[in-house]
């Protein structure tokens, strides 16, 4: 795909998957090793709803903008549970599973930052020192 249609394409994404896209633009010439697609999977199953919610919305934005001439109702084969979506990565790009990688990381990262300040602050003094006149 040449440069002209990617910046093209790169105007009608979302924000979180223009950037998602950008960070991995260096790396999309590799692929990731079976192992770590099995540790990328156990990480996303415990993810929170939210997190789901985007990684079917960067999934879906994957199919739309980079695959526009192969549209499915359900991209990659994903089969839809009782409260749930299940993906076979082995069925997804590999430019696809470093853009999920990459988010699971990043909100990975952004709950620890976001518990720890909120730890921080109901954090209770352990000790009090008064002073004397």
């Amino acid at each position: 795909m040449n440069i002209k249609k990617i910046n093209q394409k790169k105007k009608i994404m979302f924000p979180l998957f223009q950037t998602l896209f950008k960070m991995t633009e260096s790396l999309s010439h590799k692929n990731m090793e079976y192992k770590d697609r099995i540790a990328l999977g156990e990480e996303i199953k415990q993810l929170d709803k939210t997190a789901h919610e985007y990684l079917y919305a960067i999934i879906r934005t994957y199919q739309l903008e980079m695959e526009k001439d192969q549209f499915q109702n359900l991209p990659y084969s994903m089969k839809v549970n009782k409260n749930s979506v299940k993906f076979e990565m082995s069925k997804m790009p590999n430019r696809l599973i470093l853009i999920i990688k990459q988010f699971v990381e990043l909100h990975v990262k952004s709950l620890e930052e976001s518990s720890s300040r909120s730890n921080f602050f109901e954090k209770k003094p352990t000790s009090t020192t008064e002073m004397e006149d």
